[in-house]
């Protein structure tokens, strides 16, 4: 949104100038670019509280063993869409406002009841992608997308409810956190 609101605005300005070229306004510098961001996080180094964080975060997570059927090749692969029926799109989001989370963090908790129940432990280890705009570069225009890993707490197979407050707690853990590279958190 940051991205387009820039564009929009360099768009309106354009649209303001006059048709002649001689009497032109230059557009506001646009400052930082996506070059200056990617060296500032090779640079930047991350807290040590962050650090820390990832490192207890990450510590003992066991492999994802889904079932007890050997991976085997894929046919056909593509792209499958599922839609939740209305009713229950509603009754979850409910249930969720009701347990103070986000849409976002109501689905990762649906999802995580439902993988928990499927491997060897719930404690998962999910990715998902996070936007992280440094301070410096609200005029530039890029993907600030990370891949961040989120560790998901479902081994006492809980109910709804609580399955709901620590998707909530999971999903705010990783976004207090989001300073740390993905190669920096891989390292720990």
């Amino acid at each position: 949104a940051a991205a387009l609101d820039v564009l929009a605005g360099d768009l309106a300005a354009l649209l303001r100038q006059p048709t002649d070229t001689q009497h032109r306004q230059p557009l506001p510098p646009s400052g930082a670019d996506m070059l200056d961001h990617a060296a500032l996080e090779r640079i930047a180094p991350a807290s040590d509280e962050a650090s820390q964080w990832w490192q207890d975060t990450l510590r003992d997570l066991p492999p994802l063993a889904l079932g007890a059927e050997p991976l085997r090749a894929a046919s056909g692969g593509g792209r499958h869409i599922a839609t939740l029926p209305p009713r229950v799109w509603d009754a979850l989001m409910a249930a969720g406002r009701a347990e103070g989370a986000t849409p976002f963090a109501a689905l990762l908790g649906v999802l995580g009841t439902v993988l928990s129940r499927h491997a060897a432990d719930g404690r998962l280890l999910l990715h998902t992608p996070a936007t992280i705009r440094r301070e410096g570069f609200e005029r530039c225009v890029g993907c600030f997308a990370s891949l961040l890993p989120l560790v998901l707490e479902l081994r006492d197979d809980p109910p709804l409810p609580t399955a709901l407050r620590r998707g909530a707690a999971a999903a705010t853990a990783l976004l207090s956190h989001t300073g740390v590279v993905l190669g920096e958190i891989a390292a720990t």
